[in-house]
């Protein structure tokens, strides 16, 4: 849940944050909220949600499909050569095209289970040995629909009007669908839960009487029949596919998105909507790169930082859960000051922030003296803050104190210094160091309420303020 908030979070900042920067002056428009760019939006995440959905089947397992983008290149080649070459009818050609890449994804399943073979070496094979098939198959030529298969186009193309200019698109209810059956075969079936459990432990689950087997291969075949659909839908709608070019890096977009939603790459975790949200924020961030620096080039740079950053936060995650109470308050303390951190460096580089007034202006002006108190609020209450965590583990320690004191002193170091404003650093330092084992003797000594705790720090800064105050006067 806390990852589905967070997640949440992050795409209305990022809309927000999106909508703001890409304001065209002389139109006096906001490009992002037009009912065109966020049909295409929600349309994209449509699109690319089905394929996340179905690499989260098999990375649930503990496993990894390479092989989306060219399983997608599969349907894209296949389903224009049925409808016009062997004049099938339309469906009957989607559900042929779908048929074979379920296949396909029997075949992976087979391999891993059969022959033991490494998920990652057979589906990195798939992705090389399907493209290549196909580009023969093709003659590297245009695979195009023409005016065949109107019908079927409409379930890349439509879209639900819901009055004005804005509709709802096809793809999107489509991702829905998928989302509902497999959140419901997920959590409220004996299979899902199985599935999980051979993700979280194989071995434990074999010995349970779980048929570790049959499920991998059935969740290499969703994954594949999901790639099909989404191929399907990707040809649909741009008429045409071309076997060297089409679904290239997809798996990457399909893999990126289950991660970010809360799919643990070690398997045994993840949420269906979590996947959905993930998918919408890999699309709202390649939109968001389109609208504000015009330019698509950076688009699979973000790409491969949000799986960087997805596979490292989960193994964060893994090892944080096995530290000790001390350290985990460590941790949390060293997260919360380097994000402090970023977040005054990225205010300062906007020409904007208490940091940036202090490296352009005076100490004894205004407003930075009035902004200097209030940044040392924030990293006071980060300390505090800190502080709790160990208060409520009930297991403080003299080290872990002094080196939380070690930290804050670099920091205040670093930032009084830079304002060369030295007699204030050392004056903050020596409150901060009076805070810090005043709140120790409160806890241990006198067993005071954790209310009590606030009062040093408020004292300090008041204290803080008056000084910066008489400094200003005095100036």
């Amino acid at each position: 849940m806390k990852k589905l908030i967070g997640i949440s979070v992050l795409l209305l900042v990022i809309s927000i944050a999106t909508t703001l920067l890409s304001y065209d002056q002389d139109l006096g428009t906001y490009p992002f909220l037009s009912a065109y760019n966020l049909e295409n939006l929600l349309r994209r995440v449509g699109l690319f949600g089905i394929l996340s959905v179905g690499a989260a089947f098999v990375i649930v397992t503990g496993g990894i499909d390479l092989s989306i983008g060219a399983v997608v290149c599969v349907a894209g080649c296949l389903l224009p050569w049925f409808i016009k070459a062997c004049e099938l009818p339309p469906f009957l050609a989607l559900v042929a095209v779908i048929s074979v890449c379920a296949g396909i994804g029997l075949w992976h399943g087979l391999l891993v289970v059969g022959l033991r073979l490494q998920p990652f070496v057979v589906t990195l094979c798939g992705l090389l040995l399907y493209r290549g098939l196909m580009r023969n198959f093709t003659g590297d030529q245009t695979m195009g629909l023409g005016d065949a298969g109107e019908g079927l186009r409409w379930l890349a193309t439509g879209k639900l009007s819901l009055g004005g200019e804005f509709g709802l698109p096809v793809p999107l209810c489509v991702l829905a669908l998928v989302a509902l059956l497999t959140g419901a075969l997920w959590t409220r079936t004996v299979w899902g839960r199985h599935l999980f459990a051979l993700g979280r432990n194989e071995e434990a689950a074999r010995f349970s009487g779980v048929q570790t087997g049959r499920l991998t291969v059935l969740a290499y075949v969703a994954c594949s029949l999901l790639a099909g659909l989404g191929g399907c839908l990707f040809v649909l709608y741009v008429n045409s596919a071309q076997a060297s070019s089409f679904g290239n890096f997809y798996e990457l977009y399909a893999i990126a998105g289950a991660v970010l939603g809360g799919v643990a790459l070690r398997g045994g975790e993840g949420v269906v909507l979590g996947v959905v949200l993930g998918s919408a924020l890999m699309q709202l961030l390649s939109n968001s790169i389109n609208l504000v620096a015009d330019s698509n080039q950076l688009e699979f740079a973000v790409v491969g930082a949000v799986i960087l950053f997805g596979a490292g936060f989960d193994e964060g995650i893994r090892r944080y859960l096995g530290l000790s109470s001390d350290r985990k308050a460590l941790v949390i303390f060293a997260v919360a000051s380097i994000a402090l951190l970023a977040v005054g460096g990225w205010l300062t580089s906007l020409g904007m922030g208490p940091w940036y007034d202090a490296l352009h202006k005076p100490w004894f002006q205004p407003p930075s003296w009035v902004f200097a108190p209030a940044w040392t609020t924030i990293l006071t209450l980060l300390a505090v803050a800190s502080w709790q965590v160990w208060v409520r583990a009930a297991s403080a320690r003299i080290g872990a104190i002094y080196a939380t004191q070690f930290v804050l002193n670099v920091l205040w170091s670093l930032f009084f210094f830079a304002m060369a404003a030295p007699v204030a650093a050392l004056v903050d330092i020596l409150m901060l160091d009076v805070v810090v084992m005043t709140m120790f003797v409160l806890y241990r000594r006198v067993h005071a309420p954790a209310g009590w705790m606030i009062a040093p720090y408020v004292l300090w800064l008041l204290l803080a303020t008056a000084i910066n105050v008489a400094i200003v006067v005095r100036n």
